[in-house]
């Protein structure tokens, strides 16, 4: 089935309009899936960020850490990755500020990727549970 539609733009010198054949609004069928599809996927983007609500909360409240390579300097974030504390031994910092500067930075980087590896998974886990999959955008992140 098709229709007529007339389309108009306002301008300064007037309106200006044009006649538009369609056919009829998505060929009778809707965009998603029929609607008890699109009802089940509300849901589960409902129960999706419920989950993570609960997660956000249960990694902000976790402590993860981590040492550097030469284990005298120990980094403590929480799940999502931020700061908390920084522990370092006396006897990196005899070596001077450079080591204790690289010490610190490799146990940052290692608790933060503890972090990172372990929020992936649990929306991973999120998202299979639910069966839907997970975002291209947050894949993306995630995976950085």
């Amino acid at each position: 089935m098709r229709s007529l539609i007339r389309v108009c733009a306002n301008s300064g010198s007037g309106s200006r309009c044009m006649k538009v054949v369609s056919r009829s609004l998505f060929d009778g069928k809707l965009p998603f899936g029929d609607a008890s599809g699109l009802m089940d996927q509300m849901a589960k983007a409902k129960k999706i960020k419920e989950e993570a609500d609960a997660m956000n909360t249960e990694l902000h409240n976790a402590r993860l850490s981590a040492t550097d390579s030469t284990g005298q300097a120990e980094a403590i974030v929480n799940g999502l990755g931020t700061p908390i504390n920084v522990k370092v031994t006396s006897e990196v910092c005899k070596k001077g500020a450079n080591a204790v500067s690289l010490a610190v930075t490799q146990a940052i980087r290692a608790a933060h990727t503890k972090a990172t590896t372990e929020m992936s998974e649990r929306i991973g886990k999120i998202y299979a549970d639910s069966g839907m999959p997970i975002p291209d955008q947050m894949t993306r992140q995630l995976t950085k």
